[in-house]
């Protein structure tokens, strides 16, 4: 054990503006609610700075006008963790949420990938499409 965490060093909460749809893509979450100072973003993709174990959480709305099946997933670099949203469209306004405890070294990537056509319901730092995780402690 050991090792606190420092959610405003640690920590990021990203929104998602508009409509985007993805095909097996990660998800850009385009609106920055906060972003550590140990972490940078880029394109969705979060690097961590700070090794150890952090919780990833994102919730996503389907768009009501389209009839495509949905998933997605975290991802820590090129390997899919728990964490996964997925439902077979047959109603409008279905809504998803996802998180997964990862473990990171300094470095890694953590984003969210997968298929579908969704919305923020919202908008700016107020919309329901959010993508955030922090570190909880060391591993």
């Amino acid at each position: 054990g050991g090792g606190g965490s420092d959610v405003d060093a640690d920590g990021w909460t990203r929104r998602l503006a508009g409509v985007v749809e993805v095909s097996d893509a990660t998800v850009d979450f385009a609106t920055s609610v906060h972003l550590g100072s140990n972490l940078s973003e880029s394109a969705g993709t979060i690097t961590i700075g700070t090794a150890g174990w952090y919780l990833v959480m994102f919730r996503m709305h389907h768009y009501s006008n389209d009839s495509n099946d949905v998933q997605l997933n975290v991802y820590n670099g090129a390997t899919q963790q728990t964490g996964t949203i997925e439902w077979d469209v047959n109603a409008d306004d279905q809504a998803g949420t996802g998180f997964a405890l990862v473990d990171c070294s300094a470095s890694d990537t953590i984003h969210i990938k997968g298929y579908g056509k969704f919305e923020g319901r919202g908008s700016g730092t107020l919309s329901e499409g959010y993508f955030s995780g922090f570190r909880i402690g060391d591993t």
